[in-house]
């Protein structure tokens, strides 16, 4: 992807991922059966694990590297030294933390909200799942629609900036 496309390229697969965070809960929330107690979960997790299985096969049959050995390097080793020499670059090993950071945010986050909101208000699968797809719809469209848009006008460091203080913010609410 030629550098001016890229930031609008990233949104795009950032806005498939958000994609599949639609079609997960939903699926999941309408295939849960809570009152079977364990077992009602069994079918959602099998889909789940099978569609998983099925993108992997995918992945390993029909997406091939568009670099050679000689771009990316074929000693041993590379992989780490170019993590390494990324993690010592003025800018992009912050940025690389703060991704880390704001990551494992959202993850507790995410990971959290089911109890929570189960807790708080006796959702079950089904109203969890429509609240999930509605966030992954919303996070889809920003992605998919903005980013590119506002990288281009913006920049990239700016635009960096400002989504990560949006994710801060709207995190601590």
């Amino acid at each position: 992807t030629p550098p001016p496309l890229r930031s609008g390229r990233i949104g795009w697969l950032c806005e498939a991922f958000a994609l599949g965070f639609v079609a997960g809960p939903a699926i999941g929330g309408l295939l849960a059966h809570p009152e079977l107690g364990q077992a009602g979960y069994r079918l959602p997790l099998f889909i789940a694990g099978g569609l998983s299985f099925a993108a992997s096969l995918g992945a390993l049959l029909f997406v091939r590297e568009t670099c050679t050995h000689a771009q990316i390097g074929s000693a041993p080793g590379v992989a780490f030294k170019t993590l390494q020499h990324a993690l010592h670059h003025p800018v992009l090993g912050r940025a690389l933390v703060i991704t880390l950071f704001s990551t494992a945010a959202f993850a507790a986050a995410e990971s959290t909200f089911g109890l929570w909101a189960q807790h708080r208000y006796g959702w079950g699968p089904s109203k969890l799942s429509i609240c999930l797809a509605s966030v992954a719809v919303t996070a889809a469209i920003a992605q998919g629609f903005f980013t590119g848009r506002i990288t281009r006008r913006y920049g990239e460091a700016l635009t960096l900036a400002g989504g990560l203080a949006i994710i801060s913010a709207t995190l601590a609410l």
